[in-house]
């Protein structure tokens, strides 16, 4: 039922809303959402540039500036056109991925919400069933109606998730792409 694949999705939001750990100071807040790229690497925003960064030790990052420079651990590459160019695609498509992660997160939130004010309301329906001029009739078309609904939304929820997947798996190509075309990046294991 897709009422209980939502619920489930609420309360993974905190592990997409959570960014993990490491040494490097270049992050403002720890709460800010990161997704994954690829086995070794996530991505995050921070300050109006796009960090990529090792996953499991935390000590090698890229950053990708507001103006598309990119810097590898510390080091500025030198680009020509064409490589900026991919960087910049880059950092646009893993800005839209980033906002697009928390509205997500929030959506599959308010769903879980809504999942436990349904379970309230059926049982306020047994005991509304007490009242006359509510029976058993009365209960089930409200429970369906309301099932309905949130089926609903969840099913919104899980097509917009289909096709963030979709945004990560382009993103993942540019990545390669990247690495392929810039040394400083094909230098780099987890990259």
């Amino acid at each position: 039922m897709k009422v209980k694949a939502v619920l489930v999705l609420s309360v993974l939001v905190p592990f997409f809303s959570a960014m993990a750990e490491g040494p490097h100071r270049h992050r403002s807040n720890p709460c800010k959402p990161h997704f994954d790229i690829h086995d070794h690497a996530k991505v995050f925003l921070s300050h109006g540039s796009v960090y990529v960064e090792e996953r499991e030790d935390g000590g090698g990052w890229v950053k990708i500036t507001e103006d598309d420079r990119l810097i590898v651990n510390g080091e500025e590459a030198d680009l020509d056109g064409d490589q900026r160019a991919l960087v910049r695609e880059y950092r646009e498509r893993a800005e839209s991925i980033w906002h697009e992660v928390g509205k997500i997160a929030s959506a599959g939130a308010e769903v879980g919400i809504e999942g436990a004010a349904f379970g309230l309301k059926a049982v306020g329906g047994v005991f509304h069933m007490i009242l006359p001029g509510y029976d058993s009739d009365d209960f089930d078309r409200d429970m369906e109606e309301a099932e309905a609904e949130l089926e609903a939304k969840a099913e919104r929820l899980e097509d917009r998730a289909d096709r963030f997947e979709g945004k990560i798996n382009e993103l993942e190509d540019l990545h390669e792409s990247m690495k392929e075309r810039i040394p400083e990046l094909d230098r780099l294991y987890w990259f």
